[in-house]
């Protein structure tokens, strides 16, 4: 250590946002498209803000916890993207 530093140990975790398929941060039009796509059978690329995020199983986006992406999500994201969540 030098004189007058002082070292911080910190754990920094990300929110756990539901909603959120792409992992880009926020709730938006976006995953709103992936569970679409998702339902109506066209697989989108993996990661990125065009494809699901590669931990959704284990992320907390799945809004009701079925390890699916379906209607549940794409009600909840709609109504977020609304401001009625």
């Amino acid at each position: 250590m030098v004189d007058g530093i002082k070292s911080v140990n910190a754990d920094f975790t990300r929110k756990r946002l539901k909603g959120d398929l792409n992992d880009d941060v926020m709730v938006n039009l976006a995953d709103a498209i992936i569970a679409l796509k998702v339902l109506a059978g066209i697989a989108p690329s993996s990661g990125g803000s065009g494809g699901i995020r590669a931990d959704y199983a284990i992320s907390g986006a799945d809004v009701n916890d079925d390890n699916k992406i379906g209607l549940a999500e794409i009600i909840y994201i709609i109504q977020k993207v609304a401001g009625m969540r």
